[in-house]
């Protein structure tokens, strides 16, 4: 298995969290859109590390470049992540189990990969 944490997530990030207006985190999500490299030029944690944010297929040509074989690529959060008032409706049994027999439903889906801040791909050893 291999992680990584999408091109998207800072983009998506910023929006879901009111950070559109932020000055200085609207450079960092740019460049992570504009050629995945993710700078943190402050001392702020809020805005992360230095770090590589992968495009999903980009995740997918490295598990074969390492000589295994592709099986499949999910999205560890997907679309959970921004189901409103999250908390509240993970305290009810009946409202988890339908949140995640969405995610179990759309969590292999291509459309979908880059609205997960992370994604993780699964390999099998040729």
């Amino acid at each position: 298995m291999a992680a990584s944490i999408t091109r998207f997530a800072s983009t998506i990030a910023a929006m879901l969290e009111g950070l559109v207006d932020d000055e200085t985190f609207t450079p960092i999500y740019e460049q992570d859109l504009r050629d995945g490299q993710h700078r943190n030029p402050t001392e702020d944690p809020n805005y992360f590390t230095t770090a590589y944010f992968h495009y999903p297929q980009e995740l997918i040509d490295e598990v074969l470049e390492t000589g295994f074989r592709f099986e499949a690529l999910l999205a560890i959060e997907g679309p959970a992540r921004i189901t409103k008032d999250f908390a509240e409706h993970w305290q009810r049994p009946e409202i988890q189990e339908r949140i995640l027999r969405i995610v179990r439903r759309v969590e292999a889906e291509p459309t979908l990969w880059g609205v997960s801040a992370h994604i993780m791909a699964v390999g099998t050893k040729v």
